[in-house]
C-alpha cells in the first residue's frame, strides 16, 4: 500500500559499515520536486539536515567509542607487559641470590676463599 511518502528506511546494523553509507544516502529527490508545496519541501530540508546531524553525531559517538577500545585494550597490554616485566626481574634477582648463595656454601663447605672476601 502506497501512502505517497518516501520510503526513508534503512537496516541499522552498526556492525555493517556499508549500511552506515546507505544511512548517509536516502532519497532526497523529493526536496527538488517542484510539484510539491514549497513549505513542505522546507520542512523536508529541515528534516533532512536534522537527519544528517543526527547521523553525524552517531559517527562521532561510534569513532570515539571505537577509539575508547583501543586505548583501553593498549592501556592493559601495557599493565600486562609492565606486570612480566617486574614480576621477570624479581625472578632473575632471586635465581641470582640463590646461586650466589649456592656458590659461597660451595666454597666454604670446599675450603676455598670467595673472591669478595
Amino acid at each position: 500500500m502506497d501512502s505517497g511518502q518516501p520510503s526513508h528506511s534503512a537496516s541499522r546494523s552498526p556492525a555493517s559499515t556499508s549500511t552506515w553509507d546507505e544511512l548517509s544516502l536516502i532519497d532526497r529527490s523529493d526536496v527538488d520536486d517542484d510539484n510539491l508545496h514549497p513549505d513542505y519541501r522546507a520542512l523536508l530540508r529541515e528534516i533532512y539536515a536534522n537527519y544528517d546531524r543526527r547521523i553525524e553525531m552517531v559517527h562521532a559517538r561510534r569513532e570515539a567509542a571505537i577509539n575508547s577500545i583501543h586505548a583501553w585494550s593498549k592501556a592493559e597490554q601495557d599493565q600486562v607487559w609492565d606486570t612480566f616485566y617486574k614480576q621477570k626481574e624479581n625472578a632473575q634477582a632471586v635465581l641470582i641470590k640463590n646461586i650466589k648463595e649456592r656458590i659461597a656454601q660451595l666454597h666454604k663447605e670446599a675450603g676455598i676463599r670467595h673472591r669478595s672476601q
